[in-house]
């Protein structure tokens, strides 16, 4: 259902039934993600912002918006950020297509739409939701500079962020180690891969050493930090306000560590016994979607798939390294490479975009160029853009 932002608190809810305007009303508190640096919220900006989306996403808009009675401001910037951005591509053949994914997962097609804003700005045409002849699969964009020139189809894919999957192995580690920790403190478990039952119980036999060795606790000291299991174990607080009532598992917990890669983070807590599990962001993720888009297109024509590397452990270079890794082995030679894309509001509201082309040196067909077309970095002003029609 359609909603009106409002720069104060209440926002206006319109139906329209039978020709006659039905108006409920919702309250949206606005907050500020960042206090220290608050974004200028004005009337104009939602009123711009709420209208653009309701015209040209209909039916879908309400997929955009958050749940609950509360918005910041840098959601409202972002959705500043995709009004105008679908401003940009909505003559493109196969926009209604696109704006109907909104409905199934907002923030895949939000990368969609990202992609074919960036494309677009570096002087492409675009086509959205591409049917090919012959071919039941589709990729999500095809880009061309002349209908009769060269044209390359784009698939944009998303790592998943999904962790429950993971609590099944996480509960065998807690099992394991849980007789020799206390709930005086909260652990965090790093670690790389699942573990052997016998892992789990020399992983206990060092915990157990550790902490009859060293009996003061402080936070982030290390208990172990084994490279044989790729475990390293950490106090990561002084439990003294733990929930101790019963049983409590956290899948998808906001990442308090600044170690790299480690983007599953789900926790368990047993009666006040507390671990927050951190494994590390799995490559073979990248490569099962990889392994996923090639049968998008047909061999023999060009292709390129671009990867959403913008959650906030990934690192662009270390992925970069394992593409690279895999072209060298001749893996994925349908892919004429590989796009990488980090992107996110960045101070003041601007939007910025971070693209990194890895080309397939084995690809059955191969776009040299697009290295220098497309690797650099871009920082969009949100506001100067709506004069653009």
């Amino acid at each position: 259902m359609p909603v009106e932002l409002r720069a104060n608190k209440p926002t206006n809810l319109m139906i329209h039934v039978k020709g006659r305007l039905v108006i409920k009303l919702k309250e949206y508190k606005i907050f500020h993600s960042d206090p220290s640096k608050p974004l200028k919220i004005t009337q104009d900006l939602c009123n711009r912002v709420s209208c653009g989306l309701k015209e040209k996403m209909n039916i879908y808009y309400r997929h955009i918006l958050p749940k609950g009675d509360a918005i910041s401001d840098s959601q409202i910037y972002l959705l500043s950020y995709l009004n105008s951005s679908l401003d940009i591509i909505k003559d493109c053949k196969g926009f209604q297509k696109h704006i109907s994914e909104y409905q199934n997962n907002p923030e895949s097609a939000f990368f969609v739409t990202l992609m074919a804003d960036i494309l677009i700005g570096h002087g492409l045409k675009i086509e959205l939701e591409p049917d090919i002849d012959g071919h039941d699969k589709k990729p999500d964009l095809l880009a061309f500079q002349e209908t009769d020139g060269l044209t390359v189809f784009f698939e944009c894919k998303q790592p998943k962020n999904d962790t429950n999957h993971l609590l099944p192995e996480q509960r065998r580690i807690f099992d394991g180690i849980e007789d020799v920790i206390s709930d005086n403190y909260s652990l965090a478990v790093f670690y790389s891969r699942e573990l052997s039952s016998n892992e789990i119980s020399s992983l206990r036999d060092l915990i157990k050493d550790s902490l009859e060795t060293e009996s003061n606790i402080w936070v982030d000291r290390c208990v172990v930090d084994d490279s044989n299991f790729e475990v390293k174990v950490l106090i990561s607080g002084i439990a003294d306000n733990i929930e101790r009532k019963g049983i409590i598992e956290i899948s998808g917990i906001p990442n308090f560590s600044d170690a790299k890669g480690f983007t599953n983070i789900n926790g368990i807590n047993r009666f006040g016994k507390n671990i927050v599990f951190l494994k590390a962001s799995s490559k073979n993720t990248i490569n099962s979607q990889l392994k996923n888009s090639k049968n998008k297109v047909p061999i023999g024509m060009p292709f390129v798939v671009c990867i959403d590397l913008s959650g906030p452990k990934y690192d662009i270079s270390e992925y970069s390294r394992y593409i690279q890794s895999h072209f060298e082995m001749r893996d994925h030679p349908s892919f004429s490479g590989v796009l990488l894309v980090e992107h996110g509001l960045v101070e003041n509201g601007h939007y910025s975009v971070h693209l990194q082309y890895i080309p397939n040196p084995h690809a059955v067909i191969q776009l040299p160029f697009m290295n220098n077309f497309l690797t650099r970095s871009l920082v969009l002003d949100i506001n100067s853009r709506y004069a653009i029609s």
